[in-house]
């Protein structure tokens, strides 16, 4: 008799680990291929990369399967066998998925707080105006914390009861697929108070840096399936420490370290008529995610202030950063005194943007388009 039809459960066993191993390698293809798609710019970004809430949680669901479905396999496995010699097999594999999408619903919703916190993140450090080695020393705190929460008892308890299967799944058991459900919830609560500190340094190291997300995915991997894991978290808190030491006294080792950050605009301009020349008089933050440029237009052979010029165009884009795609909305505003000519953005992805412009000159003789780019800080 052929082994695979005597053993029904090693068969549904196969199927969801399949399936498991298939989720979570798409969606690492996919986290590589975003990651490639952005060049540097998603690492060097603000918290929320400029994402609206949707798109910022699409991308966490993501990066949750790709990083938790993995360690997350024995657990699942474990949960259907029990449920394979309780209930009939359609059943069982119900069960388990639900178990899965509790699981995962847990997650979701660590990524509804992990998008507030990045938020308010924003705005504090908008009306903080950080430089990047402060910004950078913030996120070597978080690695620092995230560190010493590896040694704490609540760490050590969560880890207790993802490391152990059977016993989670005999003093949690529930009847039924509201039990899996509950079930799925739970443990998803325990794998969160497990790792939460793990994925919040993500933001510091950047939220789309991959090779971070592989570490972290191995050593979760490591601390709860093998039999060294408890050294494991020891060594990882020592490495966490000891890197968020070196960043506090050398900030600039951090990968999302972005010089210049927060600081005056850096002015450079183009004008397709050379005897126009735009300039950046001042670049500051205006609230979350707002930023006011004032742009003054001079004639270089007299080196005067153009004064009365209308703007007929007036666009930003992250072309600087090599992320042209990533645009914002430029609003002029009324000139507070003679040819300075102010513009609020609203944008919020941190880094180098430019600021096109086309204006009118006085008395509608002619058109002059120009451009200065500027920095907009986290």
């Amino acid at each position: 008799m052929d082994p695979s039809r005597a053993d029904p459960l090693a068969n549904s066993r196969n199927v969801i680990l399949g399936l498991l191993l298939a989720l979570a390698a798409a969606s690492w293809v996919l986290l590589i291929w975003q990651q490639a798609d952005a060049h540097m710019g998603m690492t060097m970004a603000s918290p929320t990369m400029g994402m609206s809430a949707p798109l910022f949680l699409m991308i966490w669901v993501v990066m949750m399967v790709a990083m938790m479905f993995p360690t997350a396999a024995p657990m699942i496995l474990t949960f259907h066998r029990v449920q394979a010699s309780k209930r009939q097999r359609g059943q069982a594999f119900v069960a388990t998925w639900v178990f899965v999408a509790a699981y995962m619903a847990v997650w979701t919703l660590s990524g509804v707080a992990a998008y507030a916190g990045a938020l308010a993140a924003e705005a504090i450090a908008a009306y903080a105006t950080l430089s990047a080695a402060a910004a950078a020393r913030i996120g070597g705190a978080i690695l620092l914390a995230a560190g010493l929460y590896q040694l704490t008892p609540l760490k050590d308890v969560c880890l207790s009861k993802c490391r152990t299967p059977i016993s989670f799944i005999m003093t949690s058991w529930r009847e039924g697929t509201g039990g899996a459900l509950r079930m799925g919830l739970l443990h998803g609560s325990y794998c969160l108070g497990c790792c939460w500190l793990l994925f919040v340094v993500l933001f510091p190291l950047g939220v789309m840096n991959v090779a971070a997300m592989a570490v972290i995915t191995l050593l979760v991997f490591a601390e709860k399936t093998l039999p060294w894991g408890r050294p494991v978290v020891r060594a990882a808190a020592g490495a966490l420490i000891a890197y968020g030491l070196l960043i506090l006294a050398a900030p600039q080792v951090l990968p999302t370290f972005m010089e210049g950050m927060g600081a005056a605009a850096e002015a450079t301009s183009s004008s397709i008529d050379p005897e126009y020349r735009f300039d950046v008089v001042e670049a500051r933050p205006a609230g979350p995610g707002k930023t006011i440029v004032t742009v003054r237009v001079v004639q270089v052979p007299a080196d005067k202030t153009v004064e009365g010029a209308i703007v007929r165009e007036a666009r930003t884009n992250m072309g600087p950063a090599g992320m042209a795609e990533m645009t914002g909305k430029v609003t002029p505003l009324p000139p507070d005194r003679s040819g300075i000519y102010p513009f609020l953005i609203e944008a919020d992805m941190a880094g180098k943007w430019e600021l096109t412009l086309e204006m009118e000159m006085q008395g509608g003789s002619h058109t002059v388009r120009g451009a200065v780019t500027y920095n907009i800080s986290s």
